[in-house]
């Protein structure tokens, strides 16, 4: 897993479409299988369940997960994830959750205030799917965020095996749905520093995610965050450039302003 020692609070371009109702948050683009019992649906303070997803002709390459570590829950009737955000706001906290495994279409969606905990059991869904904690992607963006991006925000996420009320690292995981190599990522920060750096790992196969820690302080406001990875060709070295293969990235603005 790769370290590094940067601040945090995101921002990724990225459009939804949601109903929304007493803090309640439904994705209407989602295909469902009325007769599996554990179907995207309204449960109670959320929206959660599998739906049914055609397999995507592009390649894509996304942040899955922005959390105070790693999330770690215990698949039992009595298990109660409790998420809050790490920074307090003014606006409301849009949170999803989604499956890193490939071909296994789940997602979680509610809506919380900056002073509020958001109480998820595991019962419901995740305990009979047999869903661990460690295929889960969790994070956090901000409702009304400004128009150009939208607002991401770590999240701090309580179990019984889990407290992280002293947050030093934040856990970014990224999924593909394609095999990458030659994966490199760059922060540039509003004070002139630049850092780029290229991931230890030869190959990630698609449905494994790619994982950074970073170390949270707050010496910057700002952070532009790129990631690139080269899709994976047999026939061509790992350390081969090779100005044929197709690339694909992602890009972020890492914003700790309050």
């Amino acid at each position: 897993m790769e370290k590094v020692f940067k601040p945090f609070f995101i921002s990724l371009i990225l459009l939804f479409a949601f109903t929304e109702s007493k803090g309640q948050v439904f994705d209407n683009n989602l295909t469902v299988n009325k007769n599996d019992s554990l179907q995207y649906s309204k449960r109670g303070n959320r929206s959660e369940g599998f739906y049914v997803s055609e397999i995507s002709q592009h390649y894509n390459l996304s942040l899955a997960n922005l959390t105070c570590g790693p999330v770690n829950y215990e698949l039992s009737d009595t298990e109660i994830i409790k998420i809050e955000p790490l920074f307090k706001t003014k606006d409301t906290i849009h949170i999803q959750a989604s499956s890193l495994q490939l071909r296994k279409y789940y997602r979680m969606d509610a809506e919380i205030s900056a002073d509020t905990i958001f109480h998820w059991p595991v019962a419901d869904v995740l305990k009979p799917a047999s869903l661990p904690s460690d295929k889960i992607g969790i994070f956090g963006k901000l409702v009304n965020g400004d128009n150009q991006y939208v607002h991401y925000m770590p999240l701090k996420v309580y179990s019984k095996n889990l407290n992280p009320d002293n947050c030093g690292q934040l856990l970014l995981r990224f999924s593909t749905n394609i095999d990458l190599d030659r994966v490199i990522y760059t922060f540039e920060g509003s004070e002139g520093v630049k850092e780029t750096k290229a991931m230890d790992k030869t190959i990630f196969y698609a449905g494994k995610p790619i994982d950074i820690e970073l170390e949270v302080n707050f010496s910057e406001m700002n952070y532009f965050f790129y990631m690139r990875g080269r899709v994976y060709d047999p026939a061509i070295k790992t350390d081969e450039k090779n100005e044929k293969c197709e690339n694909i990235d992602c890009f972020f603005i890492i914003d700790l302003s309050k």
